[in-house]
Parts: C-alpha cells; sequence; structure tokens
C-alpha cells in the first residue's frame, strides 16, 4: 500500500467515526513519532482528520504537544496508524451492529 493509500484509508475511517485518542482506543502504547535518548519520547496520542496530535513527554512528563499533517509522517508510521485505527473501526462496527439488533 502506498502512503497516499494508507491516508485515505485512515481519513475514511476518521470521516466515519470522527476524531479519536490513543487513550479513548485503550492502546496498550502510543505508536511512537520520536525518541530522543532513553528519557524522551514523542507520541502519537490523537488521530485528527488531516493530522495526528503528538506529545512530547520528558521522564514520562508532557513538555510539549503538537500537530503533524499525515503526509508529513513516515511510511512505518503510517502503517502502524492505519493498523491501529483498522482494528478500532471493526471494534466501533461490532459495537455499533450490538446495539443497533440490541433495540430492534
Amino acid at each position: 500500500m502506498t502512503k497516499e493509500q494508507y491516508i485515505s484509508e485512515i481519513k475514511s475511517i476518521i470521516d466515519k467515526w470522527g476524531s479519536v485518542t490513543s487513550k479513548e482506543q485503550e492502546l496498550e502504547a502510543s505508536p511512537v513519532y520520536n525518541t530522543f535518548g532513553k528519557d524522551q519520547v514523542q507520541l502519537v496520542e490523537r488521530f485528527n482528520r488531516n493530522s495526528v496530535t503528538i506529545v512530547s513527554y520528558v521522564h514520562e512528563t508532557e513538555v510539549d504537544e503538537f500537530d503533524v499533517d499525515y503526509d508529513q509522517l513516515s511510511e512505518n508510521l503510517l502503517y502502524d496508524i492505519h493498523d491501529t485505527l483498522t482494528q478500532y473501526d471493526v471494534g466501533m462496527e461490532k459495537t455499533f451492529q450490538k446495539i443497533r439488533n440490541e433495540n430492534w
């Protein structure tokens, strides 16, 4: 899959369910945007329509937050985000169908 295809499918999922955070998805770990040594890390914490929100941590303390457009991300990170959001989409569909079936 190309970067453009990953981005298109990511945007499609966000269009369907809205922006979502790593916490709302109950991820074991957020995708890693960048690391600086062993004590500084930048994680993808929010998935928006055109960008992701990156949170910088130093010794597990949040120190900064900024957005990065999808087209600026590496193909490997887009793969991770696509995989994460695809699993989220499947889970949301199952929940939606269960609620629909219980109410009809």
